[in-house]
């Protein structure tokens, strides 16, 4: 069996002889029983980290746009490959909506500012 830092022990072991931590059938290693954990060493998804550079970097809304179709793009691959990096994918999209909605009230701000001042400013 393994604990849930991936130490062997014996099938009979209730902690770990190594770190003292519960163990726990290979497929449902994690901090509770019957939770899946990911293997030692899994992979980042590269769309993921891809997402949160785009939605913080902005790029004139371009960014923000592609920091919320790579998180969603990296959601779908990490739930297909087990890879790591959910929460910079869901960080991604947020941060890219949030700055995407910040973006459209400015511009929305400007078109009404400017329609006023033709009326004489």
């Amino acid at each position: 069996m393994l604990c849930t830092s991936g130490h062997n022990n014996s099938d009979a072991a209730s902690f770990c002889s190594v770190c003292g931590v519960n163990t726990f059938h290979p497929a449902t290693a994690g901090t509770n029983p019957g939770t899946t954990r990911l293997p030692v060493g899994a992979a980042w998804n590269a769309f993921a980290i891809a997402s949160l550079v785009c939605s913080v970097t902005w790029l004139y809304w371009f960014g923000s746009i592609l920091g919320i179709v790579f998180g969603f793009i990296a959601r779908k691959q990490i739930r297909e490959r087990g890879e790591q990096g959910a929460g910079l994918a869901l960080a991604g999209i947020i941060v890219g909506a949030v700055a995407l909605a910040l973006a459209a009230v400015v511009f929305l701000f400007f078109v009404g500012l400017a329609s006023n001042c033709s009326n004489g400013c």
